[in-house]
């Protein structure tokens, strides 16, 4: 497993995913390390640093595709709207955020829609695999949920599903591996989230941990979804 990682790890760095774009990859880099340091040392500026992760994500999908999906845009901005509404430790703004990140993956998942796999039934190995993690960390967090067990119960078929529409698209696809790459980051970081919310797990790490892997998980759809409509425009050439 280990000698098929690393060589595709390689394959990324030379495969022109930092050459191209480099202007925003650096622009990117600069957000995902203010963000780390904002988390830690000055609190009060995560009002500004925060909603710079969507925002420049939304601008970099924008300004780079011609033809672009109203979709996906929406669900870029509640993503952006979620960010935003997780800010506050109150319950009512988690609830708030919860049902944005619940929009967003539903979008998301339309989105993908567009390049599903007419075979899509052959990765049912991988469907039943990502909806059973789903409903496994869904009933870790239902313990301590109370009367949010249903729209965490809700939003965790919403991202198996997300995470499954990335999986049954067609391999063939542009930047395919990671944009489910990018897929199985967000449930991660939704894992951590959730599973630290609900004092299921509680380490000094997690919030870091959790901006890091939604920080990577973004990008890698995102950018995938700009290389899959930019590889369209230039087979028609």
């Amino acid at each position: 497993m280990r000698k098929q990682i690393i060589p595709y790890i390689c394959n990324l760095i030379h495969d022109n995913m930092f050459k191209r774009f480099k202007f925003f990859n650096i622009f990117y880099l600069f957000i995902f390390l203010i963000n780390i340091v904002v988390l830690y040392y000055v609190k009060d500026y995560r009002i500004v640093a925060k909603p710079m992760i969507m925002g420049s994500l939304i601008g970099f999908y924008i300004g780079n595709v011609e033809r672009q999906s109203q979709v996906f845009i929406m669900g870029m901005v509640f993503a952006l709207l979620g960010d935003i509404f997780l800010l506050s430790d109150n319950e009512i703004f988690f609830i708030m955020g919860l049902a944005s990140f619940l929009l967003m993956q539903i979008l998301y998942s339309v989105a993908f829609f567009r390049d599903i796999d007419v075979k899509w039934k052959t990765k049912w190995p991988y469907i039943i695999g990502v909806y059973g993690l789903s409903l496994l960390l869904f009933f870790f967090m239902s313990q301590n949920a109370g009367n949010l067990t249903w729209p965490i119960f809700m939003y965790s078929l919403a991202i198996g599903t997300m995470a499954n529409f990335a999986i049954i698209r067609k391999s063939s696809v542009t930047w395919y591996r990671e944009v489910v790459i990018g897929a199985a980051f967000f449930m991660l970081s939704d894992a951590i989230l959730g599973l630290s919310k609900f004092s299921v797990l509680s380490t000094v790490i997690d919030a870091p941990i959790i901006m890091i892997t939604y920080m990577i998980a973004q990008y890698f759809i995102i950018r995938g979804i700009i290389e899959r409509d930019l590889s369209l425009v230039e087979t028609k050439k």
